[in-house]
């Protein structure tokens, strides 16, 4: 009988051994999947991120893109203005130069006409 103990308490402790062994390995088994599971999700978040990057690119070059085109003619425009305003201002000036001076000069005749359209100086 004490040998049949033995061999009982033998059996015991070998099922523990295996029970042991077989959580050992059922560990590594998981914490290896969960690794590899980790490095998959995070090359996935990895490439979603750079195609979010891309996409948020494109957006805002294509929202930029009408805005620079705007401020352009914008530019352009008030370039225009200004250019025609200065040479307004520049004829204005010569008008009443010259208008000045023929009148200044037909006073010394002692006869000026002025016509809207033209300054004249002349014989009255």
């Amino acid at each position: 009988m004490a040998g049949g103990r033995t061999g009982q308490k033998s059996k015991s402790y070998s099922v523990r051994v295996c029970l042991v062994v077989l959580i050992a390995v059922a560990t590594i088994i998981v914490t290896i999947q969960q690794n590899e599971l980790n490095k998959a999700n995070r090359a996935n978040d990895l490439e979603i991120a750079q195609k979010q990057r891309e996409q948020d690119l494109y957006i805002s070059n294509q929202t930029r893109e009408p805005g620079r085109e705007l401020n352009a003619r914008q530019r352009q425009q008030e370039q225009f203005l200004a250019d025609q305003q200065r040479q307004e201002s520049l004829v204005d000036n010569y008008t009443r130069e010259v208008t000045n001076l023929e009148m200044k000069d037909a006073s010394f005749q002692g006869c000026y006409y002025l016509n809207v359209n033209e300054i004249r100086v002349g014989k009255c």
